[in-house]
């Protein structure tokens, strides 16, 4: 049976204001809050710093596993149920999605990254068998050598844009600082979507080698 491959998502950049500056602020009450915009009148730019004092690289990340329910007590009825309802006639579906955010801060005449953080968000799709007790046991035995294997694949693909998410936070961090911080964040962007790009073909070559999770 057939596994889908991983769909990837274009990366969006999103880019705070004033080149991603970060503004801390007093309310009346005392709080301090943050902002990428000049908060109130008592405003102060913050000097954003990796806390380690080196770079920081550790994206936030959600992996979601939804399942459809599939019938049936014989291994072709089975398939016929994944075919009609697996996600476009696969077995198994990943979505992966990197999204990322940076600022950048002056100091002096230089203007450096301040900040990254790439959000990686995957979806997995896989079959939940319901007549698993009406079935004989060679069949059960059969489906268990089976979906460890699809269950292994699609997780392959969420793996490769875990590296991704990775290398785009590494990516921006290595921009150099400039004078002029919107250099800096056209480099920071066109790296870290040169880094989303490479994604589509590395999730083909992980389905090429695996022949679809058959390998």
């Amino acid at each position: 049976m057939p596994m889908r491959q991983g769909v990837i998502a274009c990366c969006l950049c999103i880019c705070f204001a004033a080149q991603g500056q970060v503004f801390s602020c007093t309310d009346d009450n005392g709080r301090r809050t943050f902002a990428d915009h000049p908060c109130g009148p008592n405003a102060s730019e913050v000097r954003v710093k990796p806390a380690t004092g080196s770079l920081y690289i550790h994206p936030r990340v959600s992996t979601d596993i939804e399942y459809y329910d599939v019938g049936g007590v014989t291994f072709d009825e089975i398939w016929k149920q994944i075919r009609s309802k697996g996600p476009e006639g696969w077995a198994g579906y990943t979505i992966d999605t990197v999204d990322y955010r940076f600022g950048t801060v002056r100091e002096g005449a230089a203007c450096r990254i301040a900040w990254v953080k790439a959000v990686f968000k995957g979806r997995v799709r896989l079959p939940r068998w319901t007549d698993r007790r009406k079935a004989a046991r060679s069949v059960q035995e059969r489906w268990d050598a089976w979906f460890p294997t699809l269950e292994r694949h699609e997780m392959g693909h969420i793996q490769i844009g875990l590296r991704v998410a990775d290398d785009v936070e590494r990516a921006v961090w290595d921009v150099p600082s400039n004078a002029e911080c919107q250099v800096v964040v056209s480099e920071a962007q066109r790296r870290a979507n040169a880094v989303c790009a490479s994604q589509q073909p590395m999730q083909e070559d992980y389905d090429l080698r695996t022949d679809h999770g058959r390998k």
